[in-house]
C-alpha cells in the first residue's frame, strides 16, 4: 500500500494547536480523494514548524530547497510527495520552498474553503515583505 507523504505549509506563527487541527482535517481530506481515485494508502502530514524543528541545520536556502529535494536514505524516493499550503499570499521561506518545488515537478496546492487548487508560479509582489510579499498563481490551463 503506498504511502502519500505530505509538507503542510503553514504561517511561522500559527498556534500548535491550529496546525494539528489543520493537518487532521487535511490528513481526512486527502485520504478520502486519494480513496475515491483509487490511490488508497497510508496519508502522512508533516507541518513545516515540525521539518523546521528536525532539518535546519542554519541554512535557510538549504532547508528550503531540502523540502522538495530531500530523499528518503533507503528507498531514495522523494521524502515529500506534495506540498500544501494555507494562503496565497506567503512569506519570503514558503515561496522559495514552492519555487523549488515548481522546478523540480513536484506537485503544489493551495487549501482554501475545503477546496485544493494546483499552484504552479510564484510572483514578488513586494521583495521587502518577506512575512506576505510573495503570491502563489495558478499556471496556465494545459
Amino acid at each position: 500500500m503506498k504511502s502519500h507523504h505530505v509538507f503542510f505549509a503553514h504561517a511561522v506563527g500559527a498556534p500548535s494547536q491550529e496546525i494539528s487541527a489543520s493537518c487532521g482535517a487535511l490528513k481526512n481530506l486527502l485520504s478520502e480523494k486519494f480513496a475515491r481515485a483509487g490511490k488508497e494508502g497510508k496519508v502522512a502530514i508533516t507541518s513545516g514548524k515540525d521539518d523546521f524543528a528536525l532539518n535546519f541545520k542554519g541554512s535557510w536556502d538549504d532547508w528550503t530547497k531540502s523540502i522538495a529535494r530531500r530523499k528518503d536514505s533507503i528507498t531514495l524516493e522523494r521524502e515529500y510527495d506534495l506540498i500544501i499550503l494555507v494562503s496565497r499570499f506567503v512569506g519570503k521561506a514558503t515561496s522559495m520552498i514552492i519555487a523549488e518545488a515548481v522546478l523540480v515537478g513536484m506537485p503544489v496546492f493551495l487549501w482554501q474553503d475545503g477546496a485544493l487548487s494546483r499552484i504552479t508560479q510564484v510572483r514578488t509582489d513586494d521583495p521587502e515583505d518577506w512575512q506576505g510579499g510573495f503570491d502563489l498563481h495558478p499556471g496556465d490551463p494545459p
